[in-house]
């Protein structure tokens, strides 16, 4: 019970967007960053640098940190530059967390709409750690939440979960809904939403040319299904189905 009370007043806390950063192994670090100017003089916000104590090196923002430390609270800002007349909009880390060591999903909380109505705060997730020899850390899960803007509302990706994986061909989930027909309790004929996880292959355009390691990445092969699941149901009017979902994709001419 006392673990479950922390948990949510922590949770309450990261919605708030008022994080204290206390991991003592990553500090968060002052820097500032030039984004305009204002009475003849250069305006600077402070958009914050994890760094390991350890560490000498320098961070860029927001996104890429240094050795070991990655942000886990980042709030996305809006600027109002008048000499330019336009909103320039910045990503400011609020806090930091440690790196993974083996590759998994991590905790990364966005706030967006700081200090207004449109307020919110959503854990989307950072892929963490180390892969094997020509892998890369990727997340082969996302989804999409939906948040309430002055202009409507904006999908925001999600990631669910990560692998270590070929960074420019590799299976990621996509579930899909189709109809299918059942028997309930009563031995009636209804309709239910069934969702089948087709799957897709993520392509970067930088599929290795066949037989050669020492050559560029180039374009001319591309990233595809090679093996597949069948999933089989009946569809409305009792019409058999069969679907085939990608299981794994690779490099092909």
């Amino acid at each position: 019970m006392i673990l479950l009370v922390f948990a949510s007043f922590v949770q309450f806390w990261l919605a708030k967007g008022t994080i204290s950063n206390e991991n003592k192994a990553c500090p968060l670090h002052d820097k500032f960053w030039p984004i305009g100017h204002y009475e003849g003089k250069t305006k600077e916000i402070n958009v914050g640098e994890c760094k390991a104590r350890s560490s000498e090196s320098s961070a860029d923002q927001a996104d890429v940190t240094s050795t070991g430390c990655i942000p886990l609270h980042i709030t996305e800002e809006r600027h109002l530059l008048f000499e330019d007349h336009f909103v320039l909009t910045k990503k400011t880390i609020q806090s930091c967390q440690k790196k993974s060591v083996t590759c998994q999903r991590l905790p990364r909380w966005m706030t967006f709409y700081p200090e207004t109505a449109f307020r919110r705060s959503i854990d989307v997730g950072v892929c963490s750690g180390q892969c094997g020899e020509s892998m890369m850390c990727k997340a082969v899960w996302t989804r999409s939440k939906a948040i309430a803007t002055p202009n409507g509302d904006r999908c925001i990706p999600v990631i669910v979960n990560c692998s270590c994986v070929k960074p420019y061909c590799y299976r990621e989930a996509n579930f899909q809904g189709f109809p299918e027909q059942y028997t309930d309790a009563d031995g009636n004929t209804a309709i239910r939403t069934k969702v089948v996880d087709i799957g897709k292959c993520v392509n970067k355009g930088r599929c290795p040319l066949k037989g050669s390691k020492n050559l560029p990445w180039i374009l001319l092969e591309t990233c595809k299904g090679r093996t597949f699941k069948n999933h089989s149901f009946l569809s409305s009017g009792g019409r058999l189905v069969n679907i085939s979902a990608i299981a794994t994709c690779f490099c092909s001419a």
